[in-house]
């Protein structure tokens, strides 16, 4: 399963979900979902999807991973867009066969 996730369940988060869902509808073939991730939820579900931590989000199985940063304040979205980067050369680095 193809999992997408909006960084941030407040209001700039929100206003993304609508567009996001018709994209996705649009376009992808395989099975997806969509939820929220915020590393400090307001609730469990907001708006039908599930509010998710970055942590329990990447602990779901997927065949492959998808985020869009929705954070309004351009300095704690650069430090999300380091973390993430940094997150998911760990993890390819990580799944790598030894050889």
């Amino acid at each position: 399963m193809k999992r997408f996730a909006i960084f941030g369940a407040s209001g700039f988060g929100r206003e993304v979900l609508p567009v996001a869902r018709q994209q996705l509808e649009q376009t992808e073939t395989q099975d997806w979902d969509l939820m929220f991730v915020d590393d400090h939820p307001p609730a469990p579900q907001i708006n039908g999807h599930k509010v998710l931590s970055y942590a329990d989000w990447l602990a779901l199985p997927a065949n492959s991973r998808h985020i869009s940063l929705a954070i309004a304040n351009s300095q704690i979205r650069e430090k999300l867009a380091t973390h993430v980067l940094v997150m998911a050369y760990i993890s390819l680095v990580l799944e790598q066969p030894t050889l």
